[in-house]
């Protein structure tokens, strides 16, 4: 393997590779001139995520991030996960990010999410929906948890200005918030979706 802007090269066995993606399976054992060469390059790709790549092939965990570089990391690894085809990897990053939200819960940490973490879900590439759902939702619980209190009250400004740039994030943000009012109202107050007509 060739990662990175530096070219660095990578020895990786190819039966492992095989084994644990339809995209390296493809490449490795197809007609492609990867199969013939035994060489696949990742230009664009950060030397550190395709680490956290083979660490995690050769049977570790995602690490849990405990700072927004880590949660940027992981995402990244998503992201590479994603394109290689791997949905186990992507599945355990997501859960390594879901830990991250509710942990900084837990610490009384507020707002849970930050415009960072917005930012770097929502510029993922290619898109993951699974992220941007734990983004939306988490920044939703927060806001949904302080009840009637002004929510604009010591709330993140640049939230709120994503908010009103409209665009995908501020449309996932509502349907967040409504899911969750509706799920307490079920919960709390024994609605359901027909009495809330």
């Amino acid at each position: 393997m060739i990662v990175g802007k530096d070219r660095r090269s990578f020895s990786v066995h190819r039966d492992l590779l095989c084994d644990r993606s339809e995209h390296f399976r493809a490449a490795l054992l197809g007609k492609f001139q990867e199969a013939q060469s035994g060489i696949i390059e990742f230009p664009d790709e950060k030397e550190t995520t395709f680490m956290h790549f083979l660490s995690c092939i050769y049977g570790q965990n995602p690490a849990q991030p405990t700072t927004f570089e880590e949660y940027r990391d992981i995402v990244a690894l998503m992201c590479f996960s994603k394109q290689i085809l791997l949905a186990e990897l992507e599945n355990d990053c997501m859960d390594s990010i879901r830990v991250y939200f509710r942990a900084k819960r837990a610490n009384g940490n507020r707002p849970t999410v930050t415009t960072r973490e917005i930012s770097v879900a929502y510029d993922a590439v290619p898109e993951l929906p699974k992220l941007r759902l734990a983004v939306c939702l988490e920044g939703a619980r927060h806001h949904c948890n302080r009840g009637t209190e002004d929510l604009m009250a010591g709330a993140d400004a640049d939230l709120y200005q994503l908010l009103e740039q409209g665009g995908d994030f501020a449309r996932d943000f509502c349907k967040a918030s409504a899911f969750l009012m509706c799920s307490w109202l079920r919960g709390r107050h024994g609605f359901t979706e027909s009495s809330l007509m």
